[in-house]
């Protein structure tokens, strides 16, 4: 009831904005051209190669359910069970949006594992708000997955296309008004490659104006993210 009630407020949240975001407008070519090169800065020669393989490969794609789905991340080994929390800065408030567990006893919204000062995202404007994932080890102990390295431990080998989305949504973007394990999305799509994924994803690109785009990316089971091309870019206006 917790997932589906917070997710609902999600939707009710994101929607709107998502409705506003997905109309294309006329995009100067100079920004094309800008956010090109600097979404190339990171690739090395290997996924340069990759580019080139990759770039006329837009057919056979799969979407991705608009649907949250928490069930079909599956973390490395050393999670014995995890959930996703939130946190309003402004009041200190913790909230549960997702257990990979069951109790004996109803659990109230605002129980968390653990607590953290810092997460992800801001899902709830104009306030500061974050997500992050606390997880208890087979060995009992409870940690806190609140940066990008903990969650690259966390997810461990990119296996399923599920976890290639979650991580790709920290690189080198994340929207900053969405936990990613909901799609809003019709664009988010993958395709299975030998070694990966490639994932079409719907990210935020700049703050001033506010502008997202479609991108392809191909994604390694060993974390590694190559950038193929930009798809489709949307202008939404105003500043964040």
């Amino acid at each position: 009831m917790a997932l589906i009630r917070n997710t609902a407020i999600c939707l009710l949240i994101c929607l709107p904005l998502c409705k506003s975001a997905l109309t294309q407008n006329k995009v100067d070519s100079a920004f094309t051209t800008w956010l090109n090169a600097k979404l190339k800065d990171h690739q090395t020669a290997g996924d340069a190669q990759l580019a080139i393989q990759y770039r006329n490969d837009t057919s056979g794609f799969t979407a991705y359910p608009r649907t949250p789905f928490y069930d079909s991340v599956h973390p490395s080994g050393a999670a014995l069970r995890w959930e996703v929390n939130t946190c309003d800065a402004r009041q200190s408030k913790y909230t549960n949006l997702y257990r990979s567990y069951h109790s004996a006893q109803p659990l109230n919204d605002t129980m968390v594992l653990t607590k953290s000062n810092g997460g992800f995202g801001t899902i709830c404007p104009p306030g500061y708000c974050f997500w992050y994932i606390s997880e208890e080890r087979q060995n009992g102990t409870c940690t806190t997955i609140a940066t990008v390295d903990s969650v690259r431990r966390f997810l461990g080998q990119i296996d399923n296309a599920y976890k290639a989305y979650v991580w790709l949504s920290f690189f080198p973007y994340q929207d900053s008004r969405l936990v990613p394990f909901t799609i809003f999305y019709e664009a988010c799509s993958y395709k299975k490659t030998v070694d990966g994924y490639l994932v079409i994803i719907h990210l935020r690109v700049n703050d001033c104006p506010i502008t997202h785009a479609n991108l392809l990316y191909h994604v390694r089971r060993d974390n590694n993210v190559s950038f193929i091309k930009i798809l489709k870019v949307f202008t939404e206006g105003g500043c964040i």
